[in-house]
């Protein structure tokens, strides 16, 4: 009985391990991503470097998790948020750190189409689901109290606040597109 507690504890809570993974997928993501960006974009640019790397981390980590405590329960929503964004690092990063070593390190990033999309796509998609979550009431950022409280897993809530953060950086991208199509 007290393993089974002990291991319920252990998933709930962020290892020294996890967070070395997070801390270097962030350096990851600002190298890949914040190396020879304008003035104008610097700031777009170190919120997708920075959540990217979180991004990068997330299905290692969870499938981890995943397979190390039994795959008997279902993600919740901020556990899919931060697979999908995820996912979506590592099918398009990898083409984009091709041609920066191959130009050299000297190429910007708008360079790459894999890394314009994953630009747009990832925090669009984050802003769609999270508006989704907001509007089916699936966010899960409040409870009801009918039954017990059951502690939420720490990747569940870092998925949640990963998503909003991406969510936040779609959203000033729209803001962009908006005002960019009323000037014309």
């Amino acid at each position: 009985m007290g393993d089974d507690v002990e291991r319920m504890n252990d998933r709930r809570r962020l290892s020294i391990g996890d967070l070395t993974m997070i801390i270097v997928g962030i350096a990851v993501g600002l190298a890949i991503f914040s190396v020879g960006a304008s003035a104008s974009d610097r700031l777009p640019t170190l919120a997708l470097g920075f959540f990217g790397g979180i991004a990068l981390v997330g299905p290692p980590l969870l499938l981890f998790r995943k397979y190390r405590h039994g795959f008997r329960r279902p993600w919740g929503a901020g556990n899919l948020l931060w697979f999908a964004q995820g996912t979506a690092a590592w099918l398009l990063c990898p083409p984009v750190v091709l041609r920066r070593v191959l130009s050299g390190g000297t190429e910007a990033v708008g360079g790459s189409t894999s890394a314009v999309c994953f630009a747009y796509g990832t925090p669009l998609m984050s802003l769609y689901l999270v508006v989704a979550l907001i509007a089916g009431g699936r966010l899960g950022l409040r409870r009801k109290r009918r039954r017990p409280r059951r502690p939420r897993n720490w990747t569940e809530t870092f998925g949640l606040i990963l998503g909003l953060g991406w969510a936040c950086v779609g959203g000033y991208f729209i803001v962009q597109f908006w005002m960019e199509d009323l000037r014309r």
